[in-house]
């Protein structure tokens, strides 16, 4: 009896001696308060965005804005406490920034980890190139490395747009990785208001 009772102790000292598992979820994006992107894309200049990310408590992130005109913005998200993790929110909670030109392809990355320099920063990053554009109806996220394709199958013609945007955000996280823990993205079309009817 003692045996099992020793082994059971053992157990539960192992299980707690282990690292809880880290969350850092996909960036998500809320429009006007209360829709999301799913339901929105394209977004359009004058749209009113908030940014967030789930991440596990007392983690350090960064957030990096590579735009449609292939320019990087390294942004500071400030942290809104939740239940059993941190959000990390841009501009602030319960603010909202305005979608304005350039129009195009934009792509958020949160990146969990220390500040790095902002040379090292800009080496990941093709700035001067613009992301090529993304069809209207649909956005990528990237999450453990992986690219995956959100919104309605577009016809083969439209496939090699996102190829191209794909491969580009594959490159961004390979470069991020060698000075961060973990990085997730979401890449989106951006476009005048008046050129899209939602």
């Amino acid at each position: 009896m003692w045996f099992w009772y020793w082994l059971s102790s053992q157990l539960q000292e192992d299980a707690a001696s282990k690292p809880a598992s880290i969350v850092h979820s996909v960036p998500k994006i809320t429009i006007d308060g209360n829709r999301t992107i799913s339901n929105v894309v394209p977004l359009n200049n004058g749209d009113r965005i908030a940014i967030s990310c789930n991440i596990s408590q007392g983690e350090t992130a960064i957030m990096l804005w590579f735009n449609a005109a292939g320019e990087l913005n390294v942004l500071t998200p400030l942290r809104d406490v939740a239940a059993n993790v941190d959000r990390m929110v841009y501009p602030a909670p319960h603010e909202e920034i305005t979608l304005s030109p350039p129009e195009g392809t934009d792509m958020i990355f949160f990146c969990r980890g220390g500040p790095t320099s902002e040379s090292d920063l800009d080496a990941c990053f093709p700035v001067g190139k613009p992301p090529p554009p993304l069809p209207a109806q649909n956005y990528l996220e990237l999450q453990r490395g992986e690219v995956s394709l959100q919104g309605p199958h577009e016809k083969s013609a439209s496939r090699s747009e996102i190829n191209l945007v794909e491969t580009m955000m594959q490159d961004i996280n390979r470069s991020l990785m060698k000075h961060f823990q973990s990085v997730t993205g979401i890449a989106f079309p951006h476009r005048p208001a008046d050129e899209v009817e939602k």
